[in-house]
């Protein structure tokens, strides 16, 4: 049956007891959807009349006396309920009706204003219902209007200052002498605007604060507030108040003024600002002191106040992590600690603590570490009892640890003297008092450490107190450290003197805080290596005057190589220059083409511990080179480890210049030798056929003369042959005898000449041949190139080359010839490069033979080649060739630098 009944809600709602209206939840106008009919019969409307329009046209829109007000209270309403989604009820709000008599009255609703949301949330509709207050209102005027006169009796006579007022200029209605006092005015203010008597509360924002009560209805309270207020007599003073600005309604709720109650608190805030100045500056003590300060309440110890010291010392980051929790929530470990007693004991006796050096386990990393403190504990009396502890510590861990460790040092350092092989003393006061003392010490002075230990040092030893204790003095009063070597001293013992030597350190001894009170000294005894030392110095004295009296350079090297020692001979050398650290450079002593294998052969030996033996040249002081033997011999310990080198550098620069000048006269011996097997050769072949040609041709005359057959063309003719082998046999002779003056010259006859002057000359000699045969010549060198050479053999060996560059051209090109040069370490090299004939590679090594020649269509004797070759190394130089047919040959004299 239920389920078959089909709900007509529209009529539900339309009978619903009570004056309800059903509004579209559109704001700002809340359109009428619906209304009960209770809702119609009180304001005497219909259907038609109201549903669609908007709830405020209902109330309020054909009624010329309604206010502001009473559309902002139920807008309100509704605004809430739409934004909240609850139920909510405005205060009474005024609606004025016509009665069917023409009469018109007022009434007073209160209005409740419900949702009606869906499932998501979404507000559908609004449920508005009215209910009359009308009485109510008239019955609360009504007494309002009698308390009204109750109430300015009361403002005027009340001690905080009150004021009224009224529209949105402000204008002063009421005021009770309290508040004229304040303002230092009369009655003759009332009915004008407040901002016009006290435009300074203007800039302080006063005014506006009473103006947003006026508007919005919502109250504004201040608690101690200043007030800054400008006199008659120009000053300014500044109040402070609790005051409350409250809206004034008229009796149908309409605001239409601001009520001003304000108590002056001046005294109390300026008391309270007193206090918590006292606190802020020892709040500011703790955060700011040079310790760790906390400060807690209770028996708990509920931490108040904590600085960054004590903070690091907790291991906390900030302090909130400590702020209002237990001493031992925010430090377990202090558990059952003692000093967890001490302040227990201070709270519970309300009397001061303080320790010195108080150990605390803390944890640190996650381990206990114990920690050192100089604590202080005060409590905090109210009342007579201690509510709290302050608490003061300062951590001297690291103090305490540096001491143990000074201390252990000092063990240490205690055990190191005694066992130590060198004499330690350590000497305190002005007495020079034996603090610590060694058996290595006692022994140098022949006494024992009991003699010594805790006494005056030069009551014991007053022999050596005007030697030694100006020096340990100084020491002190300087501060700095002082070495002293091979020292002399003397003690005397059981009256016989004892005489030694001494390597000796004063040191500082300083306390911890820095302050000197004695010194150490340290004493090696070195009296046998001193008077080795001395022996050893006299040995060299006597080794320098022996050396000095060599005629060789005598010299001494480090086991690295480095020379530290020449005797007075380096004085005839340049080249060499002795360093700050008293070593020798020697490298600019050699000739620079010996200097690389010298360095080397050095450098080998050194390494290897061999005998050095070398010959080079070194550099005079007139810049002249001589030959030397320089040979050294390595001082080896026990070991085989270098000591020293020992060396000496003799003079044989005449013994080389006789083996020099002898090699050169053997190598002209076989020179000469294989020359006169050419010789030889050339008389034996060349010779011969001309002298038999003649021979012949002799022959034939004498047989035509003897024959009567004597025809003189025919004779003529054969006299002018043997002419010709008689001219050929005169060339053979000519050419031997140059080879012959060739061998014959002084080889040490050679002097740098410029290679490119005698090139030009040689040129300017050649030129016709050059123009004639259109030859294009390339010089490729710099025109300050020397060579060490003979003008004459140089001019003769550039003719040479050049002149058959030319004369075995190619007819298939233009002749063309390129002379360059270059320098290498040992040569200066000379290039002449042509494109004529060329030779077959294979026939090159035959160009230089006595009398080859490859060509016979131009004169030629055969001996150029060879004399140029010859002339070349005689002064150690070599040529060599390379040539290709029909392409050219290129030609490389080697000149010896």
């Amino acid at each position: 049956m239920i389920q078959n009944l089909t709900i007509d809600f529209q009529a539900v709602f339309n009978n619903m007891p009570g004056s309800l209206l059903l509004l579209q939840a559109n704001a700002p106008y809340f359109t009428v959807l619906g209304s009960s009919y209770d809702f119609l019969q009180v304001l005497g409307t219909t259907k038609q009349s109201i549903e669609g329009k908007s709830v405020f046209e209902i109330y309020f829109g054909n009624t010329h006396s309604l206010t502001n007000q009473s559309h902002s209270t139920l807008n309100s309403s509704l605004e809430n309920a739409l934004a909240q989604k609850k139920q909510d009820k405005s205060p009474p709000f005024r609606h004025d009706i016509t009665e069917a008599n023409g009469e018109a009255k007022s009434y007073y609703w209160s209005a409740t204003n419900k949702p009606v949301v869906d499932a998501e949330g979404n507000v559908l509709f609004i449920i508005h219902a009215i209910s009359d207050e009308t009485e109510q209102v008239i019955a609360r005027k009504k007494t309002e209007e009698l308390q009204d006169q109750k109430f300015r009796n009361v403002v005027e006579q009340a001690s905080d200052a009150i004021a009224i007022f009224k529209g949105e200029d402000l204008i002063i209605e009421t005021v009770n002498p309290a508040i004229l006092d304040l303002w230092q005015h009369g009655e003759e203010i009332l009915n004008q605007p407040f901002e016009d008597i006290m435009p300074e509360m203007k800039r302080q924002g006063f005014i506006d604060k009473l103006k947003n009560v006026l508007h919005t209805g919502e109250p504004i309270f201040g608690y101690e507030v200043p007030a800054v207020f400008k006199r008659k007599n120009g000053n300014r003073d500044t109040v402070y108040f609790n005051f409350s600005y409250q809206p004034y309604r008229e009796a149908d709720g309409t605001i239409t003024g601001v009520i001003v109650v304000a108590s002056n608190v001046s005294e109390q805030v300026k008391s309270k600002q007193k206090v918590i100045e006292s606190e802020s500056r020892f709040l500011n003590m703790i955060k700011q002191a040079p310790v760790a300060i906390l400060l807690t309440r209770g028996h708990d110890m509920v931490i108040e106040n904590v600085n960054a010291l004590m903070l690091r010392i907790m291991q906390k980051d900030n302090a909130d992590e400590a702020i209002g929790k237990k001493l031992t929530e925010v430090l377990p470990e202090v558990e059952g600690q003692a000093v967890l007693k001490k302040i227990q004991n201070v709270l519970d006796t309300a009397k001061p603590f303080s320790g010195s050096e108080m150990a605390v386990n803390l944890m640190k990393n996650g381990h206990l570490t114990e920690h050192y403190f100089n604590l202080s504990y005060t409590p905090i009396i109210e009342d007579g009892i201690a509510t709290g502890v302050l608490h003061v510590a300062h951590d001297v861990t690291e103090q305490i640890q540096a001491r143990k460790r000074v201390e252990e040092s000092e063990a240490r350092f205690r055990n190191l003297v005694r066992e130590a092989s060198v004499g330690i003393i350590v000497l305190n006061g002005d007495q020079m008092q034996v603090n610590i003392v060694n058996d290595a010490y006692a022994q140098l002075i022949d006494r024992s450490v009991e003699e010594l230990d805790g006494k005056p040092l030069f009551d014991i030893i007053p022999e050596a107190e005007p030697v030694f204790r100006p020096i340990i003095e100084s020491v002190k009063q300087s501060g700095e450290p002082l070495y002293l070597y091979d020292q002399p001293y003397f003690v005397y013992i059981n009256g016989k003197r004892k005489d030694g030597f001494l390597n000796l350190v004063y040191q500082p001894y300083r306390e911890l805080d820095g302050t000197i009170t004695g010194v150490i000294v340290l004493c090696h005894n070195v009296t046998e290596q001193v008077i080795a030392l001395k022996n050893l110095e006299e040995s060299a004295r006597d080794l320098q005057i022996m050396a000095n009296a060599m005629p060789q350079l005598v010299w001494i090297a480090r086991p690295d190589g480095k020379v530290v020692y020449y005797n007075e001979r380096i004085a005839e050398f340049d080249g060499t220059e002795k360093q700050p650290d008293g070593t020798w450079t020697w490298k600019n002593l050699l000739l620079p083409t010996d200097a690389e294998l010298t360095v080397e052969a050095w450098a080998e030996s050194v390494r290897e511990k061999q005998v050095y033996d070398i010959e080079h040249r070194l550099k005079m002081k007139d810049g002249t080179y001589r030959w030397h033997l320089s040979r050294a011999f390595p001082q080896l310990d026990s070991e085989g480890n270098v000591i020293r080198w020992f060396g000496t550098a003799t003079d044989v620069h005449q013994r080389k210049e006789s083996e020099e000048m002898l090699a050169q006269k053997n190598l002209q011996l076989v020179r000469i030798n294989n020359d006169l097997d050419n010789f030889i050769y050339t008389a034996s072949h060349d010779l011969k056929a001309p002298i038999s040609n003649i021979e012949g041709l002799l022959g034939l005359l004498n047989f035509d003369l003897n024959e009567g057959k004597t025809n003189e063309s025919e004779t003529r003719h054969i006299i002018q042959m043997m002419q010709g082998s008689v001219e050929r046999f005169k060339k053979t002779i000519s050419s031997l005898t140059d080879v012959v003056k060739l061998q014959q010259e002084n080889t040490s006859d050679y002097t740098p000449i410029n290679l490119y002057c005698v090139l030009e000359d040689v040129t300017y000699d050649l030129s016709q041949a050059i123009q004639e045969h259109n030859v294009q010549l390339e010089l490729n060198l710099e025109q300050n190139t020397e060579v060490s050479f003979t003008e004459k053999n140089l001019r003769s060996v550039i003719y040479n080359l050049l002149s058959n560059a030319i004369k075995y051209r190619s007819p298939e090109r233009k002749p063309h010839i390129k002379i360059s040069s270059k320098q290498t370490g040992e040569f200066s090299i000379l290039t002449i490069e042509d494109n004529g004939l060329g030779i077959d590679p294979k026939r090159t090594a035959d160009i230089f033979t006595m009398f080859k020649r490859f060509h016979d269509h131009v004169e030629g004797t055969g001996i150029g080649l060879y004399m140029v070759k010859k002339m070349i190394e005689n002064a150690g130089g070599r040529i060599e060739v390379e040539s290709e047919v029909e392409k050219g040959s290129s030609f490389k004299v080697y000149f010896k630098k």
